[in-house]
């Protein structure tokens, strides 16, 4: 399992590696370092799977607009071919 000071974990479970990661809205200046470190990870590894809360925003998964962070997602999943699964119809989150 990795590190959480990494800022994710990962385990392995029945052949896929699965990545969790939470980036709360106050920690801007990590985001991109956490990010990285989890493509370089994964990179290493087959068959990935990627959840978590990154506070990103983007219309690919039901946002109005995108922000930075969102873009920044967008790109990490290009390079590690993913396919995005959530489609924006339900909430991630509810208080």
């Amino acid at each position: 399992m990795a590190k959480p000071e990494l800022g994710f974990v990962r385990v392995k479970i029945k052949g896929v590696y699965l990545y969790s990661c939470y980036i709360p809205p106050r920690m801007d200046d990590e985001f991109g370092a956490i990010l990285d470190r989890i493509v370089t990870d994964a990179k290493e590894r087959s068959p990935v799977a990627i959840a978590g809360d990154f506070n990103a925003w983007a219309v690919e998964w039901g946002s109005k607009k995108i922000n930075w962070r969102g873009q920044s997602l967008l790109e990490a999943f290009a390079v590690l071919d993913l396919q995005l699964l959530n489609d924006g119809e339900l909430p991630t989150f509810i208080q």
